[in-house]
């Protein structure tokens, strides 16, 4: 289509030419609603967006890195939030590494040989030495998972717990629940331990009654997730008021849980309303009535994060920021 600029998309988008211009030069600072639509009205207007390279005097190596620890590579992998920093990195001719924080909270190689430009931590960093903190607070870095108040540098991408149980917290008492209930088999996982306390938390406020059922930690690692399930579920079936409403924290705990439940006589989504989070296909497809499902839009935090690691790369001099993505209730059709 011919004749076509950058005014006639910014018009059909609803945003600014400045929107369209940091869409096309791939700024953090679009939101990824408004840079999908962008995209799109581009698209059926025939105009091809071709993203500005980044400097390549700020990338030396053209090389950015995700730091993990606490996942295996598949788990790593299973998570859309790569796809989406695959996504922008390949649109900015850099290349993304996974990397595996060392056990014995020493930096890897690939920071301490300079053989990145930036970094994105997916990490407790707990182990790693004051020393070390100061070494990569001195280099362009992007946090992903909470941490101590000792930990907090560089920019943090985050998925927001809060928004997570407040959406739980909100679904369930739309559907009319009168008794509330929390369960959570992995006591250890941070997101789950964070979601109770804020889901607790609007409960409180609001003054409902609530009761939360979660599996000893020491058992956590010892004994197999269908006996937590049976054991918590006993619990929650001969406690003196049985939920009617239950929010469970992650998706990969409903099928043991929904094993559970008929084991005992209830039937989901039928005798007790569910919610969980993630919205992960795999694991829903085998909890069957399907609960609803907060979808943490996992995609769109790793292209916030790629985003923004390019333009700290850029301003390495510029203050500190904190981005949530907010997450969404599915609900089964």
């Amino acid at each position: 289509m011919t004749n076509v600029n950058i005014k006639n998309i910014a018009e059909q988008a609803g945003v600014s030419l400045a929107t369209v211009s940091r869409v096309i030069n791939n700024s953090a600072k679009v939101s990824e609603e408004k840079a999908q639509r962008v995209r799109k009205v581009a698209s059926g207007l025939g105009y091809r967006l071709n993203p500005k390279p980044p400097a390549k005097a700020c990338f030396k190596t053209r090389n950015v890195a995700l730091v993990y620890a606490g996942w295996s590579m598949m788990e790593i992998h299973e998570w859309g939030f790569v796809d989406g920093l695959e996504s922008v990195f390949a649109e900015n001719d850099l290349r993304l590494m996974l990397v595996r924080m060392p056990d014995d909270g020493s930096l890897p190689s690939v920071f301490t040989q300079r053989d990145c430009d930036g970094i994105l931590v997916l990490a407790d960093l707990k182990d790693v030495s004051q020393e070390n903190i100061e070494k990569l607070e001195s280099f362009p870095c992007i946090q992903m998972l909470h941490g101590d108040v000792r930990q907090a540098f560089g920019d943090e991408v985050f998925c927001d717990n809060l928004s997570v149980a407040r959406l739980a917290y909100e679904h369930l008492q739309s559907l009319d629940v009168k008794q509330f209930g929390f369960m959570n088999l992995f006591p250890s996982h941070r997101a789950c331990s964070e979601r109770q306390m804020f889901f607790e938390m609007y409960l409180k406020q609001a003054g409902l009654p609530f009761q939360s059922w979660i599996a000893d930690p020491q058992d956590e690692h010892t004994v197999p997730s269908h006996e937590l399930a049976q054991h918590l579920v006993k619990q929650m079936v001969t406690s003196k008021k049985v939920p009617d409403g239950l929010f469970v924290p992650t998706d990969f705990q409903l099928p043991e849980i929904y094993t559970a439940l008929r084991d005992h006589g209830i039937s989901p989504m039928q005798d007790l309303t569910i919610i969980s989070c993630d919205n992960c296909d795999r694991h829903l497809v085998k909890t069957q009535p399907r609960p609803a499902s907060i979808d943490l839009r996992l995609h769109d935090l790793g292209c916030y994060a790629a985003r923004q690691l390019i333009w700290r790369i850029e301003h390495p001099q510029s203050a500190p920021v904190r981005l949530f993505i907010k997450p969404q209730v599915v609900c089964p059709e």
